[in-house]
């Protein structure tokens, strides 16, 4: 049964605040908000980082340290289980988080949409891709042939999967170059891989499957699709807005 966890009044954007925001479940298996809304008064925007525990939502600065105060920013990243989790603010610092220790690196500009593949956190941006490391964000893929992309995956650096819906194309990297597919479905979108053979594509047309040599449609699974995760190449689950 559904349970609705409402905002407390303090936290929720008023009428005229933007806001955007991840759901993640943390190590201790509680939910957080990560993500940013704008200032109430004047411009900018400021960070959202919330925790739900038994008696509601809190903002939780205390897991993101010097990230909760001045100068005030976006938040990006990715939060759960497995190493690492990665907590940015834009035009600031990342903190990595390690179970081992945690470390700090450049966030440089921009909020781009941050994957954890297997154990390498990505960060996808209008226009190149970048892998984390100890030393900071590392681009890959050199200069790449799409703009705008609208979702991807990396199986590892020298396997990685690009999707541009506009004109319904798939971009793949093997080390050396990137390669353009069309799109088994239309207005392709997120990708997620169990391995280098079983990778999921879904989209405003259904979902798709690459065997290692080709991309077939999943029969049955029609769009619009806007979400695919698994725990494994038989453990696969797609969602929508209906």
């Amino acid at each position: 049964e559904w349970q609705e966890l409402p905002l407390p009044e303090r936290l929720r954007p008023a009428a005229n605040q933007q806001q955007q925001g991840r759901i993640f479940f943390g190590r201790d298996d509680r939910p957080r908000i990560m993500g940013w809304r704008s200032k109430a008064s004047g411009g900018g925007l400021e960070a959202v980082y919330l925790r739900h525990q038994r008696d509601g939502w809190h903002a939780e600065k205390r897991e993101i340290g010097r990230l909760s105060g001045n100068p005030p920013g976006a938040l990006f990243g990715v939060l759960g289980h497995d190493d690492p989790e990665v907590v940015c603010k834009v035009d600031d610092i990342c903190i990595i988080k390690r179970r081992t220790g945690w470390n700090t690196i450049d966030a440089g500009p921009g909020r781009p949409h941050v994957e954890l593949c297997g154990a390498d956190a990505w960060a996808l941006h209008p226009d190149h891709l970048a892998r984390v490391t100890d030393a900071g964000w590392e681009r890959v893929g050199g200069e790449p042939p799409w703009r705008r992309p609208s979702g991807f995956w990396a199986i590892s650096p020298d396997d990685i999967w690009v999707a541009v819906a506009d004109g319904d194309r798939l971009f793949h990297f093997d080390g050396e170059a990137w390669t353009e597919h069309p799109s088994p479905v239309p207005g392709p979108g997120p990708l997620w891989a169990a391995a280098a053979d079983s990778v999921w594509l879904v989209g405003a047309g259904g979902a798709a499957h690459w065997n290692g040599s080709e991309w077939r449609r999943h029969p049955g699974l029609d769009g619009p699709l806007t979400c695919v995760r698994g725990a494994g190449a038989d453990d696969v689950y797609v969602g929508g807005p209906d």
